[in-house]
């Protein structure tokens, strides 16, 4: 795994897997999905941002303030597990209210795309009637996510995930419904 100095790069991350497959990434920016309507609007954008070696950890890259509109930070976590990509909000988004969307069918998702990527299988995993893709590269697969709120990592919130073609780009989305994470965003 390589990452770029810059957060805001044409190509920040590159992974070449066990199998010889190259993923090259970028987030894209934050955005709100009203499933009931399909309104998508983007809260926040990447912008640029100097990644910094975490010394504590030696195997962790931050990002901080790397979004538009409200305090975030990027991290990534490499190990022999895999690579973790996770966003840390400072500060508290706005609500989808704000956008004319409805607060109970909204959800908070990330996008981050990914540039010539190898062809995956996707296999769809039903839990509690929320579909969620595990993607499958090879040696390479993306499981499952959370979220959870830090220094309470025991308290998990499960995060879904689709790879879409978006304007004929490839996008993994991940995605949680606003209302489970609400109350924590406003302690932010």
């Amino acid at each position: 795994v390589s990452f770029a100095v810059n957060c805001n790069s044409p190509v920040a991350v590159r992974m070449l897997t066990a199998d010889g497959k190259l993923l090259e990434s970028r987030i894209l920016g934050l955005a709100f999905t009203d499933k009931s309507t399909g309104k998508s609007v983007l809260i926040a954008e990447i912008k640029d941002a100097d990644g910094q070696l975490l010394m504590d950890a030696k195997n962790e890259v931050i990002y901080y303030d790397a979004f538009t509109d409200f305090k975030a930070d990027v991290r990534y976590k490499n190990s022999k597990a895999g690579l973790e990509q996770d966003i840390i909000l400072r500060e508290n988004p706005p609500s989808p209210a704000d956008y004319d969307l409805n607060t109970e069918t909204t959800v908070l998702e990330v996008l981050t795309e990914f540039f010539n990527p190898p062809v995956q299988e996707k296999k769809l995993l039903i839990t509690d009637g929320t579909v969620n893709e595990i993607l499958d590269f090879g040696d390479l697969k993306m499981g499952n996510g959370r979220v959870y709120v830090m220094g309470k990592e025991a308290t998990e919130i499960p995060v879904t995930k689709q790879w879409s073609r978006l304007d004929g780009r490839s996008f993994l989305i991940e995605e949680i419904p606003f209302t489970k994470v609400e109350t924590e965003l406003q302690s932010l």
